[in-house]
């Protein structure tokens, strides 16, 4: 393993295990309330594969876990935004129902994207 030092191998391990904890935390809060595939995204966070990339990454050093973190979460910040930019221009035309939950999706998604940008920032260490 390339994180040469003990200190630096535990932060990195609690890096790693923080960020696999929100991103579990946003996977379990966004499945609770998106019920039916039409309202899933088309990239859902099972098919992308991140914890195959997470960990094969940082089995390569920190460094490379901190730059990759950086990227990865700069795209989840971006995909993100268009999911809430695209309910927000849905409900603003009338085109959903149940207004009220879709108004709350937007508040989850809002939140777990400041998450991500969090993680991004932390990536640049």
């Amino acid at each position: 393993c390339r994180v040469r030092c003990d200190e630096e191998r535990v932060s990195l391990a609690e890096f790693a295990s923080e960020h696999m904890q929100s991103e579990e935390a946003h996977l379990e809060a966004i499945s609770a309330v998106v019920e039916t595939q039409a309202e899933r995204s088309v990239m859902p966070a099972e098919t992308f594969g991140w914890w195959l990339g997470f960990l094969s990454v940082a089995a390569r050093g920190a460094r490379g876990m901190y730059v990759t973190t950086h990227a990865v979460e700069s795209f989840v910040e971006e995909h993100y935004s268009d999911q809430i930019s695209q309910l927000e221009q849905e409900l603003a035309s009338g085109q959903l129902e149940q207004i009220k939950a879709y108004e709350e999706l937007v508040q989850l998604l809002r939140a777990a994207c400041a998450d991500e940008v969090q993680h991004k920032e932390d990536g640049e260490r």
